[in-house]
């Protein structure tokens, strides 16, 4: 026996009353005019703007989707990011700006809350991991203060507790490092509702070796500094950050030694670091030389 698929109209069907239904069967621009309205989960604008139009308010009408195959205008969205590490900020800048995207920087969670404070952005990307205070904590302040716009967590490693925790700090989705320009693409456009047009994908340039091999040689100066403190917890936090930087960077190896090594360590204490820092370090120090040399090697 053959079962009928579900329809918008068997959601209707089952609300009588309601003034908005949300069905994932809904277009992604629900026509304002019906009663109730339709809206679908999965596009945040035409979901707000149901609401609104049932409350009353007066809203313009949600943009339908470009139809598969026909070009589309870029949506550009006002994003806030929210990263530490001097390589995450440049490579993620610029693979969001290469999707005709609208960014804006903050340093750390403060600044964020500051920036958020004082103008609207449609969505907000930013690491789990910084000093002072973290993504949880950045995401939390900004539901107490009022702020609906989606945040998405950007995090080395997503396990069930660490998607749990994000759920309860009001987090809409995690994304794991490294993240390529198409998982953001996707990103963008499943909360804006628009397919973005095709774009080049951003360039690597030699000034990009060189921010690689200081932002690497200033990690290593921070970790060496933090161990002759006996400061574990600073160690961590830079390990781990330095992990997700090599991550992003396109070196894999280094990055799970560094990831092991901050296991190690949040494990058993400093006293476990050993000959293995010693190893991991000189392995760093190696790659920032092959990272200056590349820039020297595209030198006029």
């Amino acid at each position: 026996m053959t079962r009928a698929r579900p329809s918008c109209e068997d959601a209707l069907s089952g609300c009588p009353d309601a003034d908005v239904v949300i069905s994932a069967l809904a277009p992604i621009a629900p026509d304002l005019t019906q009663t109730p309205v339709v809206a679908s989960p999965y596009a945040w604008q035409g979901l707000v703007s149901a609401i609104a139009a049932a409350a009353g308010a007066e809203v313009e009408a949600v943009p339908a989707p470009a139809p598969a195959g026909a070009e589309a205008p870029d949506a550009q969205l006002a994003l806030l990011l929210v990263e530490d590490h001097p390589i995450n900020q440049v490579v993620m800048r610029d693979q969001l700006e290469s999707l005709g995207q609208s960014v804006e920087l903050a340093q750390d969670g403060p600044e964020a809350l500051s920036l958020a404070s004082g103008r609207h952005y449609d969505l907000i990307l930013t690491d789990l991991q910084m000093p002072g205070m973290d993504g949880f904590t950045l995401a939390r302040r900004l539901r107490e203060a009022g702020h609906a716009m989606p945040i998405v967590a950007i995090t080395a490693s997503v396990g069930p507790d660490v998607s749990e925790r994000c759920r309860h700090a009001g987090i809409d989705r995690c994304l794991t490092k490294p993240v390529g320009v198409a998982t953001l693409r996707e990103l963008l456009e499943d909360f804006s509702g628009t397919r973005l047009a095709a774009r080049t994908p951003p360039e690597r340039h030699a000034g990009g070796a060189v921010l690689h091999a200081d932002a690497l040689r200033s990690d290593q100066r921070a970790l060496a500094e933090a161990l002759r403190a006996g400061d574990a917890d600073t160690f961590v936090q830079r390990l781990h950050g330095l992990a997700g930087a090599l991550s992003v960077m396109g070196h894999p190896v280094q990055s799970q030694a560094c990831r092991w090594l901050e296991q190690t360590v949040r494990r058993a204490g400093l006293g476990a670091v050993g000959a293995d820092w010693q190893a991991i370090h000189a392995e760093l120090e190696q790659l920032a030389e092959r990272l200056q040399a590349q820039c020297g090697s595209h030198a006029v």
